[in-house]
């Protein structure tokens, strides 16, 4: 991978795990100080890991639901569109 080259959305989730080849770590750390798109998108990543480590508040049965309705609701929204919009794909 050049450091242009847009890495796929497994290859940013494994990058936000650090579940990568220390050489794959590095090209993908240069790629994303040139392509602000790749960088949001593992922004967005390192947020959602962080919104499911934090400690859960105690809600009522009816909080509980809604909660859960908007978030399926945003996993939903999420689910059409990749990660990473690109403009390279034919």
């Amino acid at each position: 991978m050049s450091v242009i080259e847009c890495p796929s959305d497994v290859q940013l989730v494994c990058f936000v795990d650090a579940d990568l080849s220390p050489e794959r770590l590095q090209l993908i750390d240069a790629h994303l100080q040139e392509c602000g798109v790749c960088a949001r998108a593992v922004d967005k990543l390192r947020q959602a890991v962080l919104d499911l480590a934090a400690p859960l508040e105690v809600f009522s049965d009816a909080q509980l639901a809604a909660h859960v309705g908007a978030v399926m609701s945003q996993l939903d929204a999420s689910a059409k569109e990749p990660l990473v919009a690109r403009t390279d794909r034919a």
